[in-house]
């Protein structure tokens, strides 16, 4: 159900019809926690396969209705929301292991949802992200290891592709 805009209203003051647009983006923020705040409702009510019935249901991707479900249970109660912030910002922070902790680094840095989100990507723990180049390599080995069976499978010959022919550990 779309909403119009009545454009052809009495000429007014630019102030007053920023007033308006800056309201309307309120109303917009309104509308992303009222649907964040009923699809964690509806996910208790219908268990783990909710995100995908609700996105089946409105056209929406199942990741973004896990977007907000994920970021209506980081940030679960409005006085735990920054009324400064946009719901993005909370969407951001809801998807690391400290929420909370970055809501109150963007308030104090007044920072950007970009510069949030590079903040977070800067902070990343070495350890995860070792442990990440790890099961990267061991997809790309396993991918290896497929493709050398499905080659010996089809042309009755050993395959000679290996995981360092790949250059997985150079370019990882």
């Amino acid at each position: 159900m779309a909403t119009a805009v009545v454009t052809d209203a009495v000429p007014t003051s630019f102030e007053a019809d920023l007033a308006v647009f800056v309201a309307l983006r309120e109303q917009e923020e309104s509308a992303l926690w009222a649907q964040a705040d009923w699809a964690l409702t509806m996910t208790s009510r219908y268990g783990r396969h909710t995100a995908r019935m609700i996105a089946a249901g409105v056209g929406l991707s199942e990741g973004y209705i896990r977007q907000l479900i994920a970021t209506a249970k980081a940030f679960p109660e409005p006085e735990n929301r920054a009324e400064d912030l946009s719901f993005s910002h909370h969407r951001i922070a809801a998807m690391t292991e400290g929420p909370a902790q970055w809501l109150d680094t963007a308030v104090d840095h007044q920072l950007s949802v970009d510069e949030l989100r590079e903040a977070i990507r800067d902070a990343a723990d070495p350890i995860a992200e070792a442990d990440e180049t790890e099961r990267a390599e061991k997809r790309v080995a396993n991918a290896v290891e497929r493709y050398n069976e499905r080659w010996s499978l089809i042309t009755g010959r050993r395959a000679i592709l290996t995981f360092e022919r790949v250059g997985v550990r150079s370019a990882l």
